[in-house]
């Protein structure tokens, strides 16, 4: 890639985060995702005491100057567990998309591209797959994995490649008759040419959105996993085990459950609000009249 190709790329990137940040629901949404990753990258800084230190006097403290979001049934900082449990969520949320990328991305280019009995065997094993809910292949696959942070984000990944095959192929199939491809064919290309260096960069837009849209389920299905005492182990915290780890407390102590869940609310409506935006930056018809 030249200099010129590079300088018009950034320069696109930067029209569309100022057509993003143009938007309310563009602006709130990084705002809200940008603080989330804040919490997350800067957690041992912001974090008052370790997330691993239990003080048994202490344990079920409410909200205090000491503890400002309480402690839980260990004694343990309730503040720093959550914001070292932000990063568990993200780290889920990025990997588990980019396994899902690269399971389903080359399926759908082959699919689409091919067609024939290759499209028919991969979309039967697609539909097979987009025919049961996510979070029932999740559990099945987290279950066989084993728990931990690694096994969950594959498991997730594993659990939604589906989707992101049947985006590439719709794409692949409506770009491969275009005439560029007939032209870039004619030049000598071959196949593999053809789909990484033509096709594949047109079904990046799309592959975005998606990928926004889809962190914030990826997130609730990391936590829903870790509340059920299958996905990231105690103590190392996530938003997910800290709320089961405080439902047999919720009367006495509310705020074991209430705080993590505050954090995972406002940090899906974040990236739910950012995928918004983005899809409507991103799509041409919106784009025009936005212009």
């Amino acid at each position: 890639m030249n200099l010129i190709s590079k300088s018009y790329y950034a320069w696109r990137f930067l029209q569309n985060l100022k057509l993003i940040w143009s938007r309310k629901d563009g602006k709130a949404g990084m705002l809200i995702t940008a603080f989330i990753v804040l919490i997350a990258v800067a957690a041992p800084i912001l974090s008052p005491k370790s997330p691993y230190t239990q003080v048994l006097e202490d344990k079920l403290k409410p909200p205090s100057l000491q503890y400002p979001f309480g402690t839980d049934h260990l004694g343990r900082d309730l503040m720093s567990r959550i914001f070292h449990g932000a990063r568990a969520s993200l780290i889920v949320g990025v990997f588990s998309v980019l396994v899902a990328i690269v399971i389903g991305v080359p399926l759908g280019l082959i699919a689409g591209y091919y067609g024939g009995l290759i499209d028919q065997v991969i979309e039967v094993i697609t539909s097979a797959f987009w025919s049961f809910p996510t979070f029932l292949i999740a559990l099945a696959f987290a279950a066989a994995f084993g728990p931990g942070l690694q096994n969950v984000l594959i498991a997730i990944g594993v659990a939604w490649w589906a989707g992101f095959a049947r985006i590439v192929r719709g794409e692949v199939l409506s770009l491969r008759e275009r005439r560029f491809i007939e032209a870039v064919r004619c030049l000598g290309a071959n196949d593999a040419q053809i789909i990484v260096y033509h096709i594949l960069p047109n079904c990046i837009n799309p592959l975005l959105v998606y990928s926004i849209l889809n962190i914030p389920s990826m997130i609730l299905i990391e936590a829903s996993l870790s509340f059920l005492g299958i996905g990231i182990q105690p103590p190392h915290p996530s938003w997910g085990n800290i709320i089961g780890s405080g439902r047999p407390y919720l009367r006495e102590a509310p705020w074991i459950v209430m705080f993590p869940t505050a954090f995972l609310a406002l940090t899906l409506i974040g990236l739910i609000l950012l995928g918004d935006a983005v899809s409507n930056v991103l799509n041409p018809r919106l784009r025009r009249r936005m212009i």
